[in-house]
């Protein structure tokens, strides 16, 4: 309780008091009550769990396993750049009329003569680029030759763990349904912690699994005189 100098609460702090210990206790029970219908919703879906799992059988799908084989895209790799034309860096030919005016051949020559000296340099710029373009094209055909490569090879050992899977071998069938098990779908906050052994003699799968204890109910909290 909050008092005032000299040690003696006014009624009207001592109304104040009580106004906020009647909030605490109105916020505390409309979260108990809040947690509590959360909590009902969820032991609801755990009653649910079996009936559910009945329904939907856990299913070990070896092609589901397999990693998709890589499709090689290129794009603008593959598509040789174009070389440069002559033709763009050719002066305009003289006609009749510019023949005729003084110094117009000898321009003509010095265009000319430029117009070849850019054209080599195009042509040099445009085999470097090829080049490059070529060589990427090499590296990404070899990325892609040992990614598929590595897909084949993982495709290989799902079919020898599918194999060892049928003939019941007992790594394989522990492996096999531990994983089904784990990418299994349950309500949220729901432990997916088990153990199993397989019995291949008896064709037996012994499974451990921890199912939570939830609490039964909230209660708000009472609130203290200050």
């Amino acid at each position: 309780m909050r008092l005032r100098q000299g040690g003696v609460a006014t009624a009207e702090e001592r109304t104040w008091e009580r106004e906020q210990k009647r909030r605490l206790e109105l916020a505390g029970q409309a979260d108990a009550e809040r947690r509590n219908d959360e909590l009902q919703r969820w032991i609801r879906a755990l009653e649910h769990v079996l009936l559910w799992s009945l329904d939907h059988p856990v299913r070990v799908s070896f092609p589901a396993m397999m990693e998709p084989l890589p499709d090689f895209q290129p794009g603008d790799l593959a598509r040789p750049l174009q070389p440069p034309s002559p033709q763009n860096f050719q002066p305009k030919p003289l006609n009749a009329f510019t023949r005729l005016l003084p110094g117009a051949k000898e321009r003509f020559q010095m265009r000319w003569e430029q117009g070849r000296v850019l054209y080599e340099e195009a042509c040099q710029q445009w085999q470097q680029l090829e080049q490059q373009r070529q060589r990427e094209l090499a590296r990404a055909q070899e990325e892609h030759e040992v990614t598929t490569a590595n897909a084949l090879e993982q495709h290989r050992c799902v079919m020898e763990l599918e194999k060892d899977f049928q003939t019941g071998k007992r790594a394989a069938v522990e492996d096999c349904l531990t994983a089904a098990l784990q990418s299994s779908v349950y309500p949220g906050g729901f432990p997916n912690a088990f153990k199993l052994i397989y019995r291949r003699r008896e064709r037996e799968m012994l499974v451990e699994y921890e199912f939570p204890r939830p609490a039964t109910s909230f209660r708000a909290r009472r609130a203290t005189a200050m």
